[in-house]
């Protein structure tokens, strides 16, 4: 809790973390380099878009309207209308995101490759440090205590994504209310993709997430809303996936200079 609370103190208000989507779509927009990435993504998109508009208003858009229309009379159909594209755009950006995470290595493995021709900056092994923890063994727990604590923990899930899913009823609002309230765990999923594939470092989940999470929630609001703009998040999703490398370039050329490349690249 004391490395989350610091971390979120010391690193929300930095700019550079705020921008790092609104890099990556700009590059990804200046250099036609991605466009095979980018279009695999945004035909996943497209997929899940459909997908979900289907079981949307099938199952959800009519009791949306009607509570719409309740409260704000003739203008709740518009806002029914406008609110649904919102939230059934939000719920296919998620699923994309879950299913395009296997183009990341290849979109930052293209990114190191340019940035080095350019000369941009000298590319160098992605380095995330690990804690130094004291090896347990844990004992194995007995079915009569791990039951209760597993239903525990689902129950604890269960509420919180009913809650979710409750405030991203709210008209129109509560799509941005959401992605506000997940911005962190939107600008962390953005990284497991390409960290999960360092070599000997392993990926310690809630290590790196607090630990970095006053930078995951600035990048996650900013990847977030670009992700908000129905179709045009098809396209975000990937240019986030680029501005995280670019983020992970940065870090890893302070941390540890001098790497080459090849060395890069031979490392993932």
């Amino acid at each position: 809790m004391e490395v989350a609370t610091e971390s979120f103190l010391s690193n929300i208000f930095e700019a550079r973390y705020w921008l790092y989507p609104l890099q990556g779509f700009g590059y990804a927009m200046w250099i036609n380099l991605f466009w095979k990435e980018m279009t695999l993504i945004f035909l996943t998109y497209l997929s899940k878009l459909t997908l979900v508009s289907v079981f949307y208003y099938l199952l959800l858009f009519p009791f949306v309207l009607g509570i719409n229309t309740v409260m704000w009379g003739p203008l709740g159909i518009t806002v029914a209308v406008v609110h649904a594209i919102l939230q059934v755009n939000m719920y296919a950006s998620t699923l994309t995101r879950l299913h395009s995470a296997k183009y990341a290595p290849l979109i930052m493995e293209k990114l190191v490759r340019a940035k080095n021709s350019n000369n941009a900056i000298v590319a160098s092994r992605i380095f995330m440090p690990t804690v130094q923890r004291a090896i347990s063994a844990k004992p194995k727990r007995h079915l009569a205590k791990a039951v209760p604590i597993f239903l525990a923990k689902m129950t604890l899930k269960l509420s919180f994504y009913s809650l979710i899913f409750m405030v991203s009823l709210i008209p129109i609002a509560g799509v941005f209310l959401v992605r506000i309230i997940r911005s962190g765990t939107v600008g962390y999923l953005y990284s497991i993709p390409i960290l999960a594939v360092q070599k000997p470092l392993s990926l310690k989940k809630g290590e790196i997430f607090y630990r970095d999470l006053g930078k995951n929630v600035a990048f996650g609001v900013v990847g977030g809303f670009l992700e908000l703009l129905p179709i045009f998040s098809g396209l975000c999703i990937a240019t986030n996936y680029i501005g995280r490398g670019l983020w992970l370039l940065d870090e890893s050329a302070k941390l540890e200079p001098g790497v080459s490349p090849k060395q890069f690249l031979a490392s993932l």
